[in-house]
């Protein structure tokens, strides 16, 4: 029995107020469209040619790669022989890449449709389905809901997402950087619609990015793990690497700048070590919390010092940065993996978590212990992300791989005991 690919790989809330309320719409010219075209035709020809036992892509990266020979039908444009005689498509308006002469009317409602209001949320979605990949930027609004803005066609399935606003020293912006099957970071505009080409490529890594972390209070650093045992630290001004970072035995699968002391780097790695990492002082403080892998760590905001590590076999462990001995609790949280963890922006202890197992779980975490105060079943399958909206605190979302039902936007206050827990209003 086939088995129809339909999935959110991951998620992310954007706040309010940094995109533009007019987005750009890119306006490429037929040789532009050739040009894409034929770069994305020559990197497949040169995939082919080259040796799969050379090769250090999984089978997933591999079909990544037939998306865009589909797309662009460049198996039949081989076929052609000849590659000086290179057409472009007779139907343009079936291809998304292609359809680039529309122009927004002037009409009020249809640019009414087209704003982002100061009071909207973007909120990111990796959607992969069937032999597409693409970035959905989504507007979410409390009363009026959720709705696909505009998408952004990807070459691989995104594993990662990070906003950040730096654009250059003097000017801010609304980007993405994204880190996926391959071994690059490439980091999108949001306020840019039908764009082809990313602002900026980081290439460093030799294998998969698994993460990326990004501060406001240091705009121009990025930090990013990856499948090759390494952490890099980037210029975004220069986008250069100005530190490696490669004492890790494992992958490197979850990164979290510090949310005050912002030169302090968290890290947790597949042999489950959590580390600091001072960029400043390049000092390394090493934790062995457990023999599973660590797939997740987060600092809390309440209590700065204190971090958690979620683990491959679903295990939460709650440290303290300042203690070198082991954790200082932890608990059984789910069955299997746990694939997201954050806190609610409300900065009072509610904490959510999902996990393989296809539940998500409420907590309340405290100094020295976390009490279960809600088990959610959201139908949507394995879930494989999660993210908590920056705005609004009891108003989280997640992703899975339910064909149905691959995506959900989570209001606490539906929740009654939840809601008279942490006193929601």
């Amino acid at each position: 029995m086939t088995h129809k690919l339909n999935f959110v790989s991951c998620v992310a809330w954007i706040r309010q107020g940094v995109a533009k309320e007019l987005p750009n719409r890119c306006q490429l010219t037929q040789e532009e469209i050739r040009s894409k075209i034929e770069s994305d035709r020559q990197k497949f020809k040169e995939l082919k040619r080259s040796d799969p036992n050379n090769r250090m892509e999984t089978d997933d990266q591999n079909d990544d790669d037939q998306q865009i020979i589909d797309r662009y039908n460049l198996d039949d444009y081989d076929d052609d022989g000849d590659d000086d005689d290179f057409l472009i498509p007779d139907d343009t308006a079936s291809d998304p890449y292609l359809n680039r002469d529309q122009n927004y009317s002037d009409d009020e409602e249809e640019k009414d449709d087209f704003r982002i209001k100061p009071t909207d949320n973007l909120l990111l979605a990796g959607h992969v389905e069937e032999d597409s990949v693409s970035l959905e930027i989504k507007v979410y609004n409390k009363e009026d809901g959720v709705y696909v803005h505009h998408e952004i066609y990807l070459a691989a399935y995104p594993l990662c997402f990070q906003w950040l606003n730096f654009k250059n020293e003097n000017e801010k912006g609304n980007f993405v950087a994204i880190g996926d099957m391959n071994n690059d970071i490439n980091i999108w505009d949001l306020d840019i619609v039908d764009i082809l080409d990313p602002f900026a490529v980081l290439s460093g890594h030799k294998k998969s990015v698994l993460d990326i972390s990004w501060s406001e209070k240091i705009p121009n650093m990025l930090a990013s793990g990856s499948a090759d045992k390494k952490c890099l630290l980037w210029d975004l001004q220069q986008q250069t690497v100005i530190q490696t970072f490669d004492q890790f035995k494992s992958s490197v699968q979850s990164l979290s700048f510090h949310p005050i002391e912002t030169n302090i780097l968290l890290t947790g790695d597949a042999k489950g070590h959590a580390k600091l990492l001072n960029c400043q002082s390049l000092s390394i403080k090493d934790w062995n919390v457990c023999q599973d892998e660590i797939e997740k760590v987060i600092w809390n905001p309440q209590q700065p010092y204190m971090f958690l590590c979620a683990t491959s076999d679903g295990w939460l462990y709650g440290l303290d940065s300042r203690n070198d001995n082991s954790h200082v609790f932890r608990i059984k949280a789910h069955d299997e993996m746990i694939s997201g963890m954050e806190f609610s922006s409300a900065n009072n202890g509610c904490l959510m978590t999902t996990s393989a197992d296809q539940n998500v779980k409420i907590w309340s975490v405290s100094t020295n212990e976390m009490k279960l105060i809600q088990t959610i079943q959201p139908n949507i399958g394995i879930i494989l992300s999660m993210s908590a909206n920056p705005d609004h605190s009891n108003i989280f979302v997640i992703s899975g791989n339910n064909v149905g039902e691959n995506f959900k936007i989570l209001d606490l206050d539906t929740y009654p005991g939840v809601k008279r827990h942490f006193n929601l209003n």
